[in-house]
């Protein structure tokens, strides 16, 4: 399973060298990379062209780094299995912020890790990444979308691809003003129950 995350979705070398040189701290070390380096956007339509062009989904995932929860947890788990470090993803229902009742027909994805006496402790990236607020709607309509599925539909070669994607990142997701942190927003995720990773800190 290891090797196939690593042939799936490639840890940066610079990470996995961190993690190769303190191995006790894989979590920490991981969770910090996914935290600086990643951003959280909900977009149904960029969520439909991740799903229409799902066999590429660790190509897009490696170049743009964003994504929902499900996305965000499906890449940090893949990071950690392929370090050897078990790792699961839940589903759970988010409360409201007096924490006594759920928000009605709400699944949002986190990772279950387990610590050495196997007692599991959450990591959710998308409480703790930044909002990449300039591909959120309203800001990013649904042509931009369509305009990036029309060109990343026709190159035949991966680095071609990988350049579409870079550029639409360096446009649309990076840059000044582009990632910001909604305390607001984040603190729907952090009334989840349960020991976060960054917390534990």
């Amino acid at each position: 399973e290891m090797q196939y995350w690593a042939k799936v979705l490639p840890l940066p070398p610079e990470l996995r060298a961190q993690c190769e040189a303190d191995p006790r701290n894989i979590p920490g070390i991981v969770a910090g990379f996914i935290k600086e380096n990643f951003r959280y956007v909900c977009h149904d339509r960029l969520g439909q062209f991740m799903e229409k062009h799902k066999d590429e989904l660790p190509l897009i995932i490696d170049e743009l780094k964003v994504g929902h929860c499900d996305l965000l947890s499906w890449a940090a788990a893949g990071y950690f299995r392929q370090l050897g470090v078990p790792a699961v993803l839940t589903n759970d229902l988010v409360t409201n912020e007096d924490g006594e009742s759920f928000v009605k027909n709400y699944g949002h994805a986190r990772v279950v890790l387990f610590d050495k006496e196997g007692r599991p402790f959450f990591f959710d990236p998308a409480a703790h990444c930044p909002l990449a607020k300039k591909a959120a709607p309203p800001a990013m309509p649904d042509s931009i979308i369509y305009e990036q599925e029309a060109l990343y539909s026709q190159p035949a070669n991966e680095e071609e691809k990988r350049n579409i994607l870079r550029a639409f990142k360096a446009k649309f997701i990076e840059g000044p003003d582009g990632n910001e942190h909604d305390e607001i927003f984040m603190s729907l995720f952090r009334n989840l129950s349960g020991t976060s990773i960054v917390a534990m800190d």
